[in-house]
């Protein structure tokens, strides 16, 4: 279930700076570590599977002896907390985590099968995900910046459109859409709107926007237009 509260930018900005991929894997890899001490080794209990349009799906692994339930809630208990301990205002908050599919692979197979060769390989499978959201977040960076540090209130709603449109062509163009990708666009521009106003990205009006309200949909990118009506909306919160 998705948490729509967010942090703060510079909170979120301040995890993503300090974020240091060898730091993190030795932290994940250890976490699982102790999970095979616990659990035993993992097992691949159905092999490489082909999917009907002949795409070629992840192993299904689970610990000896347990069920495919147990390792998922075991793994996704263990690493929700070892990252959202290192990422306090970023890992966690609404849909950022790993294994989300928006931003790469699922969780419940696709971790289990890399950590079936092993905790260094599930924790690089792990940083990998992790890379891929801070891309996006980092691709946004400077339009955030653009939009806070625009100190001519005339042209700032301007600037805050072409952020709009700039934010959401990162997830277009990454190939980022998957389930209920734009809410990642909202968080974007609720950081952007705190960034340049101040106000709270969890009250009204800055919470209120919400871009599947101007027909976006999942798995698809909008058109012109629609990108365009929502960046209108967005601009709009900073007119006067």
């Amino acid at each position: 279930m998705w948490n729509d509260t967010i942090d703060r930018w510079d909170q979120v900005w301040a995890d993503v700076q300090s974020y240091d991929a060898a730091t993190v894997a030795d932290s994940v890899a250890d976490a699982f570590v102790g999970l095979a001490r616990q659990h035993g080794a993992l097992v691949v209990v159905e092999p490489t599977r082909t999917s009907a349009d002949g795409r070629e799906l992840p192993p299904v692994a689970r610990w000896a002896g347990g069920s495919g339930e147990r390792t998922y809630a075991d793994v996704s208990s263990v690493l929700s907390a070892k990252l959202t301990a290192l990422f306090p205002h970023w890992y966690g908050r609404r849909a950022w985590r790993v294994g989300n599919e928006t931003f790469g692979g699922c969780f419940c197979h696709s971790l289990p099968g890399a950590l079936s060769a092993g905790p260094r390989e599930g924790a690089k499978w792990v940083t990998t995900e992790l890379e891929h959201m801070l891309s996006a977040l980092r691709q946004w960076a400077p339009h955030i910046a653009r939009v806070e540090q625009c100190e001519s209130r005339a042209e700032r709603p301007m600037v805050a459109h072409e952020a709009t449109l700039a934010m959401i062509d990162v997830m277009i163009d990454s190939g980022w859409l998957s389930e209920s990708w734009y809410g990642f666009v909202d968080d974007g521009v609720r950081w952007m709107l705190h960034a340049a106003t101040g106000l709270s990205p969890n009250e009204r009006p800055i919470a209120d926007i919400a871009s599947h309200s101007f027909s976006f949909t999942s798995w698809t990118g909008p058109s012109d237009a629609q990108k365009s009506r929502f960046a209108d909306a967005v601009a709009a919160l900073l007119e006067g």
